[in-house]
C-alpha cells in the first residue's frame, strides 16, 4: 500500500471514530438513561452499563445517573461496584438519603460495622420514625460484640461456640468473606467438611477470584469422593490463575483419576464386567485404579471402589467379589447390592446359613427387588441338600466352574474310574457305583436347565424318581 492511501485509510477511521464519539455525545442526558432502563429490563445488562458509562461522560456531576447504576449493580450482586456508585452519590448530594441508607445497608452486609453504623445512624437522624434501620443498628451493635467474643471462644479453643457466634454474626453480615472464611476454617478443625464446603462456595460466589476457597473446595469435594466437583473447583481456580501451583499438581491428578472413574462406570452401566474388572485392580490391586483411589484416603471414594469391584465380580461369579462386598458393608451397612452379591458368593462356597442372613438384610433394604427373596429360597433349599449329592463334589470342581472344566474333569475321572481302565485294588462292584456317580453328575451338570435346577436346590434325578414312584 502506498503511503499516501494509508495515511489517507488511518484518516478515516479516525473521523469515524470522532463521528461515533459525537453521535454518543450528542444524545441528551435523559435518552441515555431511558435506554439504559430499556437494557436493564430487556436482561441486556452489559448494554446498560455502557449506556451509563455515556451518561456519566455527558454529565459527571449528576448524582441521579450514579445512584441508578448502583441500584442495578446492587440487583446483579456487583456490590462493591454498588457500594463505589453510592458513596460518589454522597459526594455530589450529601443529603440524599435513599443514598446513605442503601450504602450503610451494604456496609452492614459486609460487616463493615462502624461504617454501617455512621451512615445508619445520620439517616435515623433525618428519618427518626424508621424503625426497621434503628433495629438493624441495635443488631449491629450485638454483631460487634458477638464478633468479639467469636474471636476470643477460638483464641481458647472453644471452637464449636466459636462456630456458633460467627453464625450469628453472618446471620447480619451475609456477605463477609473475611468472616465466612474464619469460620469455614474452624469447620476443617472440627472435621466438619461439609459444612467447611458450604462456606467456601459461598465465598466463591461473592469473591470468584478468591483463589484459596477454590483450591479448598477442590480438595475438599475429592476427600469426599466428589471427584468431578475437585475437578471443577480445580478448573475454576486455573481460570484464574493459570500457574497456581496447587490447583495444577489437583487437576492432573482429579482429571486422570476422574476419567478412570467415568470408564469404569460405563463399563458397569453396560455389563462388561471383566472390563470393569480389569481397570479396577489390574495388573494388581496397588496400580489398578483402586490403588489410585485408596490414595486418596477417601471414605466415601474407597466404598464407591469397593461396591464396584463387588458387583462386577459378583456378576462374573468369582469368590473374591465376597471379599470386596464385605469390604463396602464396613463402610456402608446400607449397601443393598453388597448384601446381595456377598449371599451370592456364600452360595457358592456352600456357607448357606450366612448367606441366608445376606438376602435377608438385602431384602430388607429393598422389598421390591425380588433377588433377595428368590436368593433366600434357593440358599435354603440347598442347605436342605446338605448331606445328599453334590455333583460338584462328586467331579472335584467349584460351582463356578465352567462347561469346559467340568467335561475336562468328568473325562480325567473316566479315565481314571471306567471299569476297563481301572487299575486299582478296589472290587469291580465299588468302581462300577463310582463310575456311575460320575455319569450321574456329569449328566446333570453339563446340561445347562438341569445344572441350573440343581444349583436351585433341586436335584432334577431326585425329582424324576419322586415323578416315577407316583405313576
Amino acid at each position: 500500500m502506498r503511503l499516501g492511501s494509508w495515511i489517507g485509510a488511518v484518516a478515516l477511521a479516525v473521523l469515524q471514530a470522532v463521528a461515533a464519539n459525537n453521535s454518543a455525545s450528542a444524545k441528551s442526558l435523559q435518552t441515555l438513561l431511558d435506554e439504559a432502563k430499556a437494557h436493564s429490563l430487556a436482561g441486556r445488562f452489559n448494554d446498560a452499563l455502557r449506556a451509563y458509562e455515556d451518561a456519566i461522560a455527558t454529565d459527571v456531576s449528576n448524582y441521579l445517573t450514579y445512584f441508578r447504576r448502583a441500584a442495578m449493580l446492587l440487583n446483579l450482586g456487583k456490590t462493591s461496584s454498588a457500594l463505589s456508585d453510592f458513596t460518589k452519590v454522597l459526594e455530589l448530594k450529601p443529603d440524599f438519603d435513599q443514598a446513605l441508607l442503601q450504602r450503610g445497608r451494604l456496609f452492614a452486609k459486609e460487616c463493615t460495622i462502624n461504617s454501617a453504623i455512621h451512615d445508619l445512624n445520620a439517616f435515623l437522624q433525618r428519618k427518626p420514625s424508621d424503625t426497621s434501620v434503628a433495629e438493624l443498628v441495635q443488631e449491629l451493635y450485638q454483631t460487634r460484640d458477638a464478633l468479639t467474643h467469636a474471636a476470643d471462644a477460638a483464641a481458647s479453643g472453644d471452637k464449636a461456640r466459636a462456630i456458633e457466634l460467627y453464625g450469628d454474626v453472618l446471620n447480619t453480615c451475609p456477605h463477609a468473606v473475611d468472616i465466612r472464611m474464619r469460620r469455614a476454617q474452624l469447620y476443617l478443625d472440627v472435621g466438619d467438611k461439609e459444612m467447611a464446603i458450604g462456606d467456601f462456595k459461598r465465598i466463591q460466589k461473592l469473591q470468584p477470584d478468591t483463589l484459596e476457597a477454590l483450591q479448598q473446595l477442590s480438595t475438599l469435594h475429592l476427600g469426599l469422593g466428589e471427584v468431578s466437583e475437585s475437578l471443577e473447583a480445580a478448573k475454576d481456580c486455573l481460570k484464574q490463575d493459570p500457574e497456581h501451583k496447587a490447583c495444577k499438581v489437583a487437576f492432573r491428578l482429579v482429571k486422570k483419576l476422574d476419567k478412570a472413574i467415568k470408564k469404569m462406570e460405563e463399563h458397569l452401566g453396560s455389563g462388561r464386567w471383566a472390563e470393569a474388572v480389569k481397570l479396577l485392580l489390574k495388573p494388581s490391586e496397588e496400580e489398578g485404579l483402586m490403588g489410585e483411589a485408596n490414595k486418596i484416603n477417601s471414605s466415601q471414594l474407597n466404598v464407591r471402589m469397593f461396591g464396584a469391584a463387588c458387583k462386577a465380580l459378583g456378576e462374573l461369579k468369582q469368590p473374591e467379589s465376597m471379599n470386596w462386598c464385605t469390604k463396602t458393608l464396613e463402610l456402608n451397612d446400607q449397601s443393598f447390592d453388597a448384601y446381595l452379591y456377598r449371599a451370592e458368593a456364600k452360595v457358592a462356597a456352600e456357607e448357606y446359613d450366612a448367606a441366608m442372613h445376606d438376602f435377608q438384610k438385602a431384602h430388607e433394604l429393598n422389598r421390591q427387588d425380588a433377588r433377595a427373596s428368590e436368593g433366600y429360597h434357593k440358599a435354603e433349599r440347598l442347605k436342605r441338600q446338605v448331606g445328599q449329592k453334590n455333583y460338584y463334589k462328586v467331579l472335584g470342581i467349584p460351582r463356578a466352574a465352567s462347561k469346559r472344566e467340568i467335561k475336562k474333569a468328568f473325562r480325567k475321572l473316566a479315565q481314571e474310574w471306567h471299569p476297563d481302565k481301572y487299575q486299582g485294588d478296589l472290587p469291580m462292584e465299588t468302581v462300577v457305583k463310582k463310575m456311575s456317580e460320575i455319569n450321574e453328575a456329569y449328566e446333570v451338570l453339563s446340561d445347562d436347565e438341569l445344572r441350573q435346577r440343581f444349583d436351585n436346590g433341586d436335584d432334577p434325578n431326585v425329582s424324576a424318581h419322586k415323578i416315577c414312584f407316583a405313576q
